[in-house]
């Protein structure tokens, strides 16, 4: 992202795998450090659960806050990436976690529509495609054995709204009229 708009660029990709490192972490009851969402939704996590990442600016970082050390383990099969912390099993003592978010509340995007003369009437094209806005509230649920036994509120996460321009053609079409063909006689020439 950038401004409010997508952008191809170098290390694009890169926030797919902060993002499923700051799930999986959250799952292993591993807190974050420094975690900032994206300004606009992605496509690969649910609002509230993703992590932003940006050369010298933004990072994310997480502690190992148990008395033990964890062993991180990544793999990529099939163009998707699975992390893995292991750690000492016993010392959690049945206790599993999993980060789990909800939307609280949706900000629709507004449509400025442009009309323009040098685009045939009927057609349509975006300056800036609109973006659906969203607050989300992300959790940290305890499992003891399998049982809820706690829900910690870990953020709240804003996505910006972007407002949609959208050009609209009003350049009237010609209809060519086609002539009505006649036919010509045929003569035969005698032999």
């Amino acid at each position: 992202y950038v401004g409010n708009k997508v952008e191809q660029g170098i290390g694009g990709g890169i926030c797919q795998t902060s993002s499923t490192l700051y799930a999986a972490a959250m799952n292993a009851n591993l807190r974050s450090v420094s975690r900032r969402n994206h300004s606009m939704t992605v496509s690969y996590m649910p609002a509230g659960m993703d992590a932003t990442v940006s050369w010298g600016t933004i990072d994310y970082q997480f502690k190992n806050n148990y008395d033990f050390p964890v062993y991180i383990q990544t793999v990529t099969a099939n163009r998707n990436l699975t992390i893995s912390f292991y750690g000492n099993g016993a010392a959690m003592e049945g206790k599993t976690y999993k980060l789990t978010s909800e939307v609280v509340k949706t900000i629709e995007p507004s449509t400025k529509v442009i009309e323009d003369n040098t685009m045939n009437e009927g057609t349509t094209s975006w300056d800036v495609k609109p973006v659906t806005g969203y607050v989300a509230k992300s959790y940290l649920v305890t499992y003891q054995n399998g049982v809820e036994i706690n829900r910690e509120a870990v953020a709240t996460d804003n996505y910006i709204a972007v407002n949609g321009v959208m050009r609209k053609g009003t350049k009237k079409v010609e209809v060519k009229k086609e002539e009505p063909k006649t036919e010509v006689p045929k003569t035969e020439e005698p032999a």
